[in-house]
């Protein structure tokens, strides 16, 4: 089986992400630590319907303190490097979750996160832009996509940070 998103085995990505009750794939834990959030917040986050979070001062306020300089400084680095590896994310979306890459592309997915924190008040546009997939594709994709940006070579944290706290909120959508 091909070795998939820049060096997670290939039995890491064909895992299990179904549900286990509203315990998403990722705990409370790792995504506090990409988010550079306390583990309360995102507990608190993550009780609360995904409108809310969007809408929720606090959360606001985290995407506001995200390093927007630094990921536009080292946008042109992520669309290189998502030209060279998003393919196989697309296919493991593609085999895992039966779902078209749709619009994903080196290009759109960079552009797109530094979008979205332009106006980190209109966060909740993620949502609507996100209702037609599925909240198991953020539940265990999202762990993946994080795994495939641990091989930028510049920035990586700000892009991990930032994809994280954008995107796992659409985790728990019913």
């Amino acid at each position: 089986m091909k070795n998939t998103l820049g060096g997670v085995s290939a039995a890491l990505a064909h895992r299990d992400h179904q549900w286990k009750g509203n315990t998403p794939a990722m705990d409370v834990h790792e995504i506090a630590v990409y988010c550079k959030l306390p583990v309360e917040l995102v507990a608190y986050f993550l009780s609360m319907p995904p409108a809310e979070v969007y809408r929720d001062e606090q959360y606001i306020r985290a995407l506001y303190r995200l390093d927007l300089p630094r990921l536009r400084m080292t946008l042109p680095i992520v669309r290189s490097y998502y030209h060279e590896h998003l393919d196989d994310f697309a296919q493991y979306v593609e085999q895992t979750y039966h779902i078209d890459r749709g619009a994903m592309s080196a290009q759109t997915l960079g552009n797109w996160v530094v979008a979205f924190l332009d106006y980190p008040e209109n966060a909740l546009s993620m949502l609507e832009k996100h209702s037609h997939l599925p909240s198991a594709l953020f539940d265990g994709g999202l762990e993946e996509l994080l795994r495939l940006v641990e091989g930028l070579p510049e920035a990586r944290d700000a892009w991990q940070q930032a994809l994280c706290l954008l995107a796992f909120p659409l985790m728990h959508r019913s």
